[in-house]
């Protein structure tokens, strides 16, 4: 496949630590730091033989230095985009006017400023009904509902080689562009602009100036660098007890769940060949980094930064307390086989193409190598802790009232005020028993008056 739909590679060099670069079909890749694999013949432990490390931290190659240095590694990796070719695919949220419009804008604005070539899909080039070329990814199926949307050989060898593709829409208008490139070929770098109802991958608004000054950026220095966050999708593959396979990639996640079945589904889990548990839920998400914010942070799933390599695995109501989600390296091969002995359920690519699971059949979930390239507007972090604070209201709580400040505590508690604190404290105290004293003696005097009226009216009716 050609490296213009956004292959990435990375280079090394084993004379160097200096920084190498190297573009790849348009993205660059820079790397500070370099891997290299020690020959069996020089003089090292048989328990470290085979693994060293070389570049600016040199060291004795044991086990402990080498996975420092991995972790290294991948602090320094960074993608760049870099433009220098002009064809655009637009994608935009379906039955949106407000948005048809804005396509039509900018489409004449890169073709009349910039001398871009403009591609739509055909439902929108109805639509519009203008000079803009279609982008026709040939697609097949769905057939009676089993085959998902995918594309043929043909495509990757005689369409056209789109270099960008920008998206007007949310989080969904994404995943249909992630669907549209299945098979053998890579998905293009892809600038995404909001009209949805949450947009967490979409940062920009589409009516904003912003927006358009960054694509004016872009295409104004072709030598400027873009940072590039590349989404890692999943191969899926749905292998059915009759030996039909059903694949297809995915942005966010696979779901098998128990469908229209009244009962809990059972479900085989394996990872790399060896089976792990069987799930007895109502269904197990497996997710993306960047699915983490989505269904499965809903089932209770952990919250996890695109630039992580993971595997999620989070289950949907479990019908036992210790079942918690999982998270996976994503070099591992997840299985999920239906038991002979179960109901059965479905399975869902990105929330489309829902398929029916039977006794015997396997979904089989793994890395792709054909990730989705994303601009990003500041840093990969940044932009993803932006989007969970605005748009999951993440950490959102009313700031503690500041305590009294150890100045103004010590003006407090100073000496002179502890004495005049205790001055007043006598005072009142004083105050107190001269009050309790009066009261007393008071009182002694008005029992002293009854007792001598009683005693008059006694004398008085003696005397009577």
């Amino acid at each position: 496949m050609s490296a213009q739909v956004g292959q990435f590679e990375k280079k090394s060099q084993a004379e160097s630590p200096f920084p190498t670069n190297k573009i790849v079909g348009r993205i660059e890749v820079e790397s500070r730091h370099v891997v290299r694999t020690r020959s069996t013949s020089d003089a090292v432990s048989p328990h470290t033989r085979g693994m060293a490390m070389e570049g600016p931290h040199q060291n004795s190659g044991t086990f402990g230095e080498l996975g420092y240095e991995m972790r290294h590694i991948t602090e320094k990796v960074l993608f760049h985009f870099r433009t220098k070719t002009k064809k655009i695919f637009i994608v935009k949220k379906w039955q949106v006017p407000e948005l048809t419009h804005m396509v039509v804008e900018y489409a004449n604005f890169l073709e009349d400023e910039y001398k871009a070539e403009v591609y739509v899909e055909k439902n929108v080039h109805d639509e519009i009904g203008k000079k803009f070329k279609v982008y026709n990814p040939f697609f097949v199926g769905p057939q009676k509902g089993l085959h998902p949307p995918t594309l043929t050989r043909e495509h990757t060898a005689n369409a056209p080689l789109i270099d960008l593709c920008i998206t007007f829409g949310g989080d969904g208008t994404i995943l249909y562009l992630s669907s549209l490139f299945q098979g053998d070929c890579g998905v293009p770098p892809t600038l995404a602009f909001s009209h949805g109802s949450l947009g967490f991958l979409t940062h920009i608004n589409a009516g904003d100036d912003k927006a358009e000054h960054l694509v004016r950026s872009i295409f104004r220095d072709p030598t400027r660098d873009f940072p590039i966050v590349p989404r890692s999708r999943f191969q899926c593959e749905v292998r059915k007890k009759n030996g039909q396979v059903i694949r297809f990639k995915v942005l966010n996640e696979a779901v098998i769940d128990r469908g229209s079945q009244p009962y809990l589904a059972k479900l085989d889990l394996a990872v790399d060949g060896d089976k792990v548990t069987t799930v007895q839920a109502d269904g197990i998400i497996i997710s993306t980094p960047t699915g983490s914010t989505a269904y499965s942070m809903s089932a209770g799933g952990p919250m996890v930064s695109p630039g992580l390599p993971c595997i999620i695995l989070t289950p949907i109501c479990p019908h036992t307390l210790s079942f918690r989600p999982v998270v996976l390296p994503d070099s591992c091969v997840v299985e999920v086989c239906v038991p002979d002995d179960a109901e059965g359920g479905n399975v869902s690519f990105d929330g489309r193409c829902r398929l029916e699971m039977e006794a015997g059949d396997k979904l089989r979930v793994s890395l792709s190598r054909w990730p989705m390239p994303t601009i990003c507007t500041s840093s990969l972090h940044g932009e993803w802790f932006s989007s969970m604070k605005k748009k999951l209201q993440w950490n959102y709580r009313e700031m503690q009232k500041p305590r009294p400040s150890r100045h103004s505590m010590s003006k407090v508690f100073s000496t002179e005020s502890l004495k005049d604190a205790l001055r007043r404290a006598e005072e009142k105290e004083r105050n107190q028993k001269q009050i309790g004293q009066e009261q007393v003696e008071e009182e002694v005097q008005e029992e002293e008056e009854e007792e001598e009226e009683e005693e008059e009216e006694e004398e008085e009716e003696e005397e009577e």
